[in-house]
């Protein structure tokens, strides 16, 4: 691991796209792990992908959508 410090930081996004984006956008760079509540999913129930992150969600049962997920900074994927 570097001497870089980590960088976490947690919304939740009600389940809105512009929220999710925004976020993912303007902490890009500053952000190593941005923890999610209620993430925006796509009518086929996937998560958004954005070029700079990398997106973690848990496995969901029944049919439920997923209350969490987690994206990782492509640039810091040393800390894992």
């Amino acid at each position: 691991m570097g001497d870089k410090p980590i960088s976490i930081i947690q919304h939740n996004c009600a389940k809105t796209y512009e929220v999710l984006t925004s976020l993912l956008h303007y902490t890009n760079g500053t952000a190593d792990i941005i923890l999610i509540q209620k993430p925006w999913l796509a009518p086929d129930g996937s998560p958004y992908s954005h070029p700079s992150f990398t997106y973690i969600v848990p496995d969901t049962a029944n049919g439920h959508s997923p209350r969490t997920a987690a994206y990782l900074s492509k640039s810091r994927l040393d800390i894992l």
